[in-house]
């Protein structure tokens, strides 16, 4: 079992994928001054060399976004929450195989044990160094 999405980010997801909806999100500017965490943009209805959205993502990806989402303005959340919860899931694991024991590892992520045993059962085992290299940016 995987950690939820935010429905603003699995709308998003389920047209383009998870990775390319993460870097889409990295590229976006803050909304706003007095939220600087809010991220939005504009799909347009119709795809234009000048299009903003051409300044987030590749012509292919934006293209698919216009057939969504024509029109819209979208808020994706910015999904750090959910990144920093994965990547801790992973070290846990990792810590884990290489031979921490659960209460030792419960006492350095302050995490109860019972939460423990329930991350190591439904945590992917993508190595944290992938996991790493590929957010690199976003920790």
């Amino acid at each position: 079992m995987t950690e939820p999405l935010p429905a603003s980010i699995q709308d998003i997801v389920d047209v383009i994928g998870l990775e390319k909806t993460l870097h889409l999100i990295d590229q976006l500017e803050p909304c706003s001054k007095t939220q600087p965490w809010l991220r939005c943009f504009y799909v347009p209805k119709k795809l234009r060399p000048t299009s903003k959205l051409l300044r987030y993502t590749d012509k292919q990806t934006a293209e698919i976004l216009v057939s969504h989402f024509s029109g819209e303005l979208l808020k994706p959340a910015n999904c750090n929450h959910f990144r920093k919860r994965t990547y801790r899931n992973r070290a846990i694991l990792h810590h884990h195989q290489q031979g921490q024991s659960v209460p030792s590892l419960a006492q350095e992520f302050h995490l109860s044990e019972s939460r423990i045993k329930y991350i190591l059962t439904s945590t992917p085992s993508q190595p944290l160094e992938d996991f790493r290299s590929a957010n690199d940016n976003s920790l």
